[in-house]
């Protein structure tokens, strides 16, 4: 997603996990990464981690909203998705009043305190839109300097993260200390 961002995102991303000196999610000491699909491994060596947060949904849909995150700008990318725009679960930023019609390998950049929001899919079974997101959130700078400082847990972290997500029904992981 990187190279298909405007730089302005890019930078946003980039200057937060600088400033506040986050990690990205990798093992300690590795570089770049590899991916395994069926039979075949997919090198690459020097590419970046991950950012430090994200997530990955399936069937997302949420009313109209702005949030207050870490960074400016949120991204997500559509990888895959079963039925045309007709179907629903399209995205939409209020505070200019556009629809982004949602599509395979779609890519959509926003600020986070535009109003924006996603309609709900046509309820059938076999819909299915997926992609991840990439956002820094507002608590994670803090909670990284503590725990980088040994003021707070793994355990404190996890407890906060499941108390945030306990009513949305978010899956929440920790890996060496780090919310992905």
């Amino acid at each position: 997603m990187k190279k298909r961002s405007h730089p302005v995102v890019v930078n946003d991303f980039q200057a937060h996990v600088e400033k506040h000196g986050l990690s990205r999610i990798a093992l300690p000491g590795q570089e770049g990464y590899t991916i395994r699909v069926g039979s075949q491994t997919l090198d690459f060596p020097a590419e970046e981690s991950a950012p430090p947060s994200g997530c990955i949904s399936t069937n997302f849909s949420r009313f109209m909203h702005t949030e207050q995150n870490g960074n400016r700008y949120v991204a997500f990318w559509n990888l895959a998705r079963t039925h045309g725009t007709e179907a629903g679960a399209n995205f939409f930023i209020a505070s200019y009043g556009i629809r982004i019609c949602n599509a395979p390998d779609s890519h959509v950049t926003f600020r986070a305190l535009d109003s924006h929001g996603t309609s709900l899919p046509i309820r059938t079974n076999n819909f299915i839109q997926t992609g991840p997101a990439f956002l820094i959130g507002n608590r994670l700078a803090r909670q990284w300097k503590q725990y980088v400082e040994r003021t707070i847990s793994s355990k404190e972290i996890e407890d906060d993260l499941v108390d945030d997500h306990a009513d949305s029904g978010d899956e929440v992981q920790l890996f060496g200390g780090l919310h992905l």
